[in-house]
């Protein structure tokens, strides 16, 4: 880990990233729709959990925060082409299906943070490392909670593919629909 990353310079990683998410929710329903949902699916989740491995082995600021961007583009290009399978499923019930999909991204979110806890900080340990940013101390964890960064960062690049995966294999088109967001 690089020491020199701090909260302040890290701190723009995940509001510049949403621009990226964004970006990519635009354009994924037309480009799933002519390599079909599944492959969609299947190449932007692999996409995604080689990019999540990948901040397993750089402590650069620049290359992390290239990092985040194609995570976040990767997610947005599955987030709306998964919504619209369902809304083709239940075309009268579209708050619903949102409703549930975004419960269970709000689910898994919590499950990761107990999981991340579980293995970068099995006993729990507090921050206890003062440094001084600005005017002001951060605290930080001690290295041997950050030197388990990079085997949880391999697990959950593991599981995203797997999970991901599964889930590209097993998502189906309502061919008898119409197409509701063209």
């Amino acid at each position: 880990m690089n020491p020199s990353l701090t909260i302040a310079k890290t701190a723009l990683i995940l509001p510049l990233s949403a621009i990226g998410l964004g970006v990519a929710n635009v354009f994924s329903l037309k480009l799933s729709e002519k390599t079909g949902v599944k492959y969609h699916c299947g190449i932007f989740i692999i996409l995604y959990s080689l990019c999540l491995y990948s901040m397993a082995l750089t402590s650069s600021y620049l290359f992390g925060f290239l990092v985040a961007a194609c995570l976040a583009v990767s997610y947005g290009m599955i987030n709306v082409p998964t919504q619209s399978v369902g809304w083709g499923w239940y075309p009268k019930s579209q708050g619903m299906v949102t409703g549930i999909l975004l419960s269970s991204h709000g689910f898994i979110g919590i499950l990761i943070n107990f999981l991340v806890v579980y293995w970068m900080n099995p006993g729990n340990k507090k921050a206890s490392v003062k440094i001084l940013e600005g005017k002001t101390y951060q605290l930080y964890y001690t290295a041997d909670i950050y030197m388990r960064f990079p085997i949880t960062i391999t697990y959950m690049s593991i599981g995203s593919l797997v999970i991901g995966i599964l889930g590209a294999y097993l998502i189906t088109e309502n061919k008898a629909k119409d197409k509701l967001l063209t």
